[in-house]
């Protein structure tokens, strides 16, 4: 997410908190092999929404984890337990 790349991954755990499907990439049933495949060749073959979908993941991977939220989270997370 951070290089700016689309994300394709299985619709489980935290994939599904941080993966938007169609915004950031898509995400797809565990053991769907033939969403997994159709949607890497959309990918390869839309380099437009290749790009689109990448930017939206950066985005997203820097409000999540960028620097500025890490300082914030270890912040609370010391005066709570001070």
């Amino acid at each position: 997410m951070a290089a700016g790349l689309p994300v394709v991954c299985t619709e489980v755990g935290g994939n599904v908190e941080l993966i938007e499907h169609n915004k950031q990439g898509f995400l797809f049933r565990p053991g769907d092999y033939q969403d997994l495949a159709g949607y890497l060749m959309l990918l390869i073959q839309d380099r437009k929404l290749a790009s689109t979908l990448g930017q939206a993941a950066a985005q997203r991977a820097l409000e999540k984890f960028g620097v500025e939220q890490y300082i914030a989270s270890s912040e609370k997370f010391f005066l709570e337990h001070s």
